[in-house]
């Protein structure tokens, strides 16, 4: 019976130290993906942030701040990240910008690889497909989060 207690204690503490750090914007970690879109007559841009937390921030409009928006899975975030690990240095140096905008920005180790453009047909697939998808999450975690307010 004690040795059942103590495996079970020590599997306890072992999964909650595993458990992923959430992070604030005065402490963010040394890898990020950010991605927005906009411009136009505006110039407005909505901009998201996923951390490896699975954190997503949100900032939209000029002299906005990032606000915390939701928070994916910890293995969804995972994955995504790496997909992004997986986009080489030289296909994110795409910028074929235009009136309205999209962008990717991969933070690695506090450098930022940053591709932008204005038509689908000007950047890579890789960078286009992970934009895409991050959206929707971004969009969906938006809506979940004001419809609980």
């Amino acid at each position: 019976m004690k040795n059942a207690l103590l495996v079970s204690s020590v599997a306890c503490l072992f999964f909650w130290s595993c458990k992923p750090k959430d992070y604030v914007m005065d402490n963010l970690p040394n890898r990020q993906i950010t991605f927005g879109e906009g411009g136009g007559f505006t110039g407005k841009y909505t901009t998201w942030m996923l951390l490896d937390s699975g954190q997503v921030f949100q900032k939209s409009g000029i002299g906005a701040k990032y606000a915390e928006i939701g928070k994916l899975k910890y293995s969804q975030a995972k994955k995504f990240y790496k997909r992004a690990d997986a986009i080489s240095v030289d296909v994110m140096k795409q910028n074929k910008a235009g009136n309205y905008n999209y962008e990717l920005i991969l933070q690695r180790d506090s450098v930022d690889y940053k591709a932008g453009w204005a038509n689908e047909a000007d950047i890579d697939t890789s960078i286009l497909n992970l934009y895409k998808e991050l959206r929707t999450i971004a969009i969906e975690i938006q809506k979940d989060s004001l419809s609980v307010k």
